[in-house]
């Protein structure tokens, strides 16, 4: 009798809502023609689901009127239940706790799979932006980069080592066939190259040949090394140039036509399903092998017009809803498409299509450099309506030196107008300010003995100068007017001054002179920085302090009209009254 438990199995065919999808029918029995299109596209999506289904494994129940698609139940679920009634028939229990934590492992083991490929693809990102922003994305694989730290003592002139050293790596690299190097130097407040010429126009392919013309000619001058230019070989891809005439003809703009174009080889994305969770775009597109070569781009249909040769054509409409005889339109017909070499990056300066080719120096001045540079590319033509201008270090240089100055200028101003408030005169601080230029006697003679050129860190010391030496001028001519409103002569206020004054000008100044000097000494690292500041103010304080017991004095005697006859009678020194004593 153990045959008859075989019956059992025959509630399998339960699921047996596969005649119902007969039902698809429905939406054709609508007459109008309106709703032919959403007939179409619902047996379309209809069909999609059930072959989605079926290459999974599962059942689709049948689509409801309103287009609801409705999955029977998931293989994973069915698996489960399975496994449950394979436990239940063997006998088996599952221990709750054991499953719980079974599910409590799987799902930890899930969530650090998904926090590790995330944080992957983070850092993927992240060197691919570095790339892209040091410009190394577009040099293929087979590159690398290479970071030389030179190891130098406090009487290393880490300059002329550089050139050494770059010097000799070129030789190396040159003399291997193939190898395309380029080599920099660390710089100091700017991210620019030391020379950069840049080439603006609109058309990319003689904005390329007008960057290899200047790279070509810069290349023959001695003095620069590593020229390059940024407009690099990009990947292959499909260009499609539009003829504007043709499109006309047929009353199609160039948006319309790309559009078109977009939707038939990219797809769109009218809808959507959700399915476990889990939700599936529905990409709308014609198939991938009637759009594989560029024979087959120029095949795509974009639209329809009438066979009688009329002006005019219809975009995108459905071949159905044509006029009988309707003629496709092509896109080969209204445009040319071919395959070319895309530039790696189009970089745009001030709104304009630019190319930027830079270079090094060698042995000269960025300034010096630069002339050169203009009177080469001075005789060079250019296609009409392109132009070229040299930046990098060297502008950035310019505006720097215009700002500070500037700033100089400003603070120059700033103390005129408090000591001209302090002292209630427009004269005495008019002599004060002169102790500003005596300093900067000093500044260039200390600058053109140590060979050091004028940077931004050389201004920002002067822009302190201003502010200290006048110091002591504001110490000796407020002593001079003290005497002279004593009844004392001009010279003989003059040389009383300067001999009582001289010890605290003197001691201020070597105060601040001794506190600069281990700056001056260029001791560490980070003295390129430290070490022009400091000998700009040491060498403007000595030579302002100087000048100051000498020339101020002269200048206060020409400014100082007032003659010995008009100065008030020298005052007494006034006794302190005596109290007397109460009666």
């Amino acid at each position: 009798m153990e045959p008859e438990p075989e019956p059992e199995p025959e509630p399998e065919p339960e699921p047996e809502p596969e005649p119902e999808p007969e039902a698809e029918p429905e939406p054709e029995a609508t007459p109008d023609a309106e709703d032919q299109p959403d007939a179409e596209v619902s047996a379309v999506v209809v069909q999609l689901v059930d072959d989605v289904a079926a290459a999974e494994g599962e059942q689709p129940s049948a689509a409801s009127p309103k287009g609801c698609l409705c999955f029977g139940k998931s293989k994973t679920a069915q698996a489960n239940a399975e496994w449950e009634e394979s436990l239940a028939e063997d006998g088996d229990t599952v221990d709750p706790a054991e499953e719980k934590q079974r599910k409590k492992d799987e799902a930890a083991a899930k969530k650090k799979a998904k926090a590790e490929a995330k944080a992957a693809k983070k850092a993927e990102k992240e060197e691919q932006k570095a790339q892209k922003k040091s410009g190394e994305g577009d040099r293929g694989e087979h590159s690398a980069i290479i970071t030389v730290q030179l190891t130098v003592n406090s009487d290393t002139d880490i300059e002329r080592m550089e050139r050494e050293v770059m010097l000799k790596v070129r030789e190396l690299l040159s003399g291997i066939p193939g190898v395309q190097y380029e080599l920099a130097r660390p710089t100091l407040f700017t991210l620019q190259t030391p020379i950069r010429v840049e080439v603006v126009g609109y058309d990319l392919r003689l904005l390329r040949q007008s960057a290899e013309r200047v790279a070509a000619e810069l290349r023959k001058m001695p003095e620069l090394a590593d020229v390059r230019s940024n407009l690099r070989t990009g990947f292959p891809e499909v260009q499609i140039a539009f003829d504007r005439d043709r499109l006309s003809r047929y009353g199609f703009t160039v948006r319309q036509v790309a559009e078109v174009v977009q939707q038939k080889v990219r797809g769109t994305t009218p809808s959507d399903l959700r399915r476990d969770e889990r939700r599936l775009d529905i990409v709308l597109r014609v198939e991938r092998e009637q759009v594989r070569t560029v024979s087959d781009l120029e095949n795509l249909i974009i639209g329809y017009q009438s066979r009688g040769g009329a002006a005019g054509g219809t975009l995108m409409a459905s071949a159905a809803a044509l006029p009988e005889g309707s003629v496709p339109i092509l896109l080969g017909a209204v445009a040319e498409v071919a395959i070319e070499e895309g530039p790696s990056e189009i970089r745009h300066l001030d709104g304009q299509r630019a190319a930027v080719v830079d270079a090094s120096s060698q042995g000269l001045d960025l300034q010096s450099t630069t002339a050169r540079i203009q009177s080469r590319l001075g005789d060079l033509s250019l296609p009409r309506g392109f132009s070229l201008a040299i930046g990098g270090q060297n502008r950035e240089l310019q505006q720097a030196r215009r700002s500070m100055l500037f700033a100089l200028l400003l603070a120059v101003f700033l103390v005129y107008i408090v000591m001209a408030s302090q002292f209630e005169s427009v004269l005495a601080p008019l002599v004060i300010i002169f102790t500003i230029p005596l300093a900067l006697i000093g500044v260039t003679a200390a600058l053109w003995l140590v060979k050091t050129p004028i940077s931004v860190v050389v201004f920002i010391g002067l822009i302190m100068l201003a502010g200290i030496v006048v110091n002591n001028a504001i110490v000796l001519v407020d002593y001079v007017i003290q005497l002279q409103e004593r009844g004392l002569p001009q010279q003989e206020a003059i040389v009383e001054a300067c001999s009582i004054r001289l010890r605290p000008v003197l001691i201020t100044t070597l105060t601040t002179v001794l506190g600069l000097i281990p700056m001056a000494l260029g001791l560490g690292e980070g003295a390129e920085i430290r070490q022009p500041m400091a000998l700009t103010v040491i060498a403007g304080l000595a030579s302002s302090t100087l000048l100051t017991l000498l020339v101020i004095p002269v200048v206060y005697t020409l400014f100082d009209r007032r003659s010995d006859d008009d100065a008030p009678p020298p005052t007494a020194p006034q006794e302190p009254p005596t109290a007397t004593p109460a009666t």
